[in-house]
């Protein structure tokens, strides 16, 4: 029997989706990276033959509440599908409240992350009918084909039931497109701006989200996989399939990959690469390429398989440069392997995107400082394409698991404090074994040496869409267009466009300057007392 299906995406807040959810928000948000899970599960749904309406909030003006509230007094929808990470968690549950109000009757199914990370706490928070662990495209199809609840895998509904875990798709060729159509792809690539870090090297991105595999066969402590643990491939006739179909529908420039491992299968990335460089010489304009790799995975083999692809910009997971937080991270990697990664990387004029992350339960003032020395020495090969920050504790993870356990964390008072503030960045957890005074001593390390390494200039001119300014790395004046611009404090990220640079770093406003002298003179903390009495964070 054919059935009518709402799926609702939510509305991210233009600042991003880590900064706390704003209920009163009204407008278009187009500066979000479009997942695949949902689209994923639309297609499926589609193509067993049910009516499937999309409603990507992100691309509709007006409050929540009552463009939902609209669409379900006006229509008939057997089913209402929605579902998202746990740092959204505000956001899910406000629709599912209002689904609950404007149509009782409908069926609610909530999946992601946000249900496979804590599917018993999340279930009776939100309160959906049905929530899905792990992979979904299956599961979804049974639940709304009428399959009796209590014989479908991976699930949990009623009072709290969970079933028997779902296997994993192992054939994800037989997987349709995802519906991009359904969720606006086109409006959202014709209102891209090339301030993403994944696709800021482009001055009209047109990026598209892909997977060519799924999951990892690593478990980092810090990381946890929505979809399970078992690594899956898709082939790579399958994979050009859908990359010739993007450019062909949707003149696509840029193609972003979400895969956890892209170089895991040695043979099968080089093949994939001299694939995709075949191809892109039939396109008459030039498309690039982003992807996450591990350190241990890079070569000369495959940089130089990477460089012929054009420009491509390298997801690299830097997390930390002492051996002792690394294995502490179950990271099984070392220092020495990423030093090698990116001197490699930029002998080929390569840009990496990255983060250092301290905090590990393993973290001492010695650690950060291996860290912190490397970042602030060695920008000579991280070339701005890195970050620091603190570990964030996301549910189902071992560090949040851990947490938990000793009670670092309480969930519920953790959840309420993600609605009020999302996920504090200038306010991490304490997960080390350092005491309080010590633990501010990092914060202080860590925010200080961002401002005293980081790269930035201020534009000489602005035109319109144009921009001109002298980038940091090379000193060579260049020309960026559609560049945001930043707000009084704010940064844009860019990279260099002289192709013989490349360097990534950020487009500021002159009080930036500033910030930046006073942060380098009395460091970070001291600043943020000075600021409190004005009621402004750095």
């Amino acid at each position: 029997m054919v059935k009518n299906i709402l799926i609702i995406f939510p509305r991210f807040d233009p600042r991003g989706n880590l900064v706390p959810y704003n209920a009163n928000s009204t407008d278009k948000v187009y500066n979000y990276l479009m997942p695949v899970g949902m689209p994923y599960i639309s297609a499926v749904l589609k193509r067993a033959g049910h009516n499937v309406k999309v409603l990507n909030l992100n691309h509709m003006e007006g409050l929540i509440k009552d463009i939902l509230k609209q669409e379900l007094l006006n229509n008939t929808y057997q089913f209402v599908f929605t579902g998202g990470l746990s740092m959204i968690y505000p956001n899910i549950r406000d629709i599912v409240s209002y689904v609950r109000e404007y149509s009782p009757d409908t069926k609610i199914v909530v999946g992601g992350g946000i249900i496979s990370a804590q599917p018993e706490l999340m279930f009776k928070l939100i309160k959906p009918d049905v929530g899905v662990l792990f992979e979904g495209e299956m599961t979804c199809q049974e639940i709304v084909d009428g399959k009796d609840l209590k014989d479908i895998k991976g699930i949990i509904y009623g009072e709290g039931i969970k079933t028997e875990r779902r296997e994993p798709i192992t054939n994800l060729d037989m997987l349709p497109i995802p519906d991009w159509e359904g969720f606006g792809l086109m409006e959202y690539l014709n209102n891209q701006k090339p301030d993403l870090d994944c696709y800021d090297s482009i001055d009209n991105p047109r990026s598209y989200s892909i997977v060519g595999s799924r999951s990892c066969v690593f478990k980092c402590s810090f990381c946890f996989h929505t979809i399970g643990n078992k690594y899956r491939q898709r082939s790579i006739d399958n994979i050009m399939e859908e990359i010739k179909w993007a450019v062909d529908k949707y003149n696509v420039n840029h193609f972003d990959f979400l895969d956890e491992l892209f170089a895991y299968d040695k043979p099968r990335a080089l093949e994939f690469l001299a694939r995709f460089r075949d191809f892109i010489k039939t396109v008459p304009y030039e498309i690039r390429l982003f992807f996450n790799i591990r350190s241990d995975n890079v070569d000369v083999e495959i940089l130089n398989a990477v460089r012929e692809c054009g420009f491509v910009v390298i997801g690299l997971g830097l997390e930390s440069m002492s051996d002792v937080v690394l294995d502490s991270m179950k990271k099984h990697m070392t220092a020495e392997q990423t030093t090698n990664c990116l001197t490699l990387i930029a002998l080929n004029r390569l840009n990496i995107l990255g983060t250092y992350i301290f905090g590990d339960p393993a973290e001492t003032l010695d650690t950060a400082k291996e860290t912190i020395d490397f970042y602030i020495k060695r920008q000579d090969i991280l070339r701005g394409g890195s970050r620091l920050a603190f570990v964030i504790p996301f549910a189902g993870s071992e560090v949040y698991n851990n947490a938990v356990k000793k009670g670092l964390i309480d969930e519920i008072e953790f959840i309420n404090n993600l609605e009020k503030n999302g996920y504090d960045f200038f306010n991490p957890i304490n997960l080390t074994g350092l005491n309080d005074a010590d633990f501010e001593t990092l914060k202080d390390m860590v925010f200080t040496a961002e401002y005293k390494a980081k790269k930035y200039a201020v534009p000489e001119c602005v035109n319109g869409n144009e921009m001109i300014l002298k980038c940091p790395h090379c000193a060579e004046r260049i020309t960026l267009m559609n560049i945001p611009n930043p707000q009084i404090f704010g940064t844009v990220n860019v990279i260099c466009r002289n192709d013989r640079c490349r360097g990534r770093f950020f487009v500021v406003t002159p009080w930036y300057k500033y910030l930046c002298a006073a942060v380098k003179l009395i460091g970070y903390n001291k600043l943020c007392e000075l600021k409190k009495k004005y009621g402004r964070r750095v």
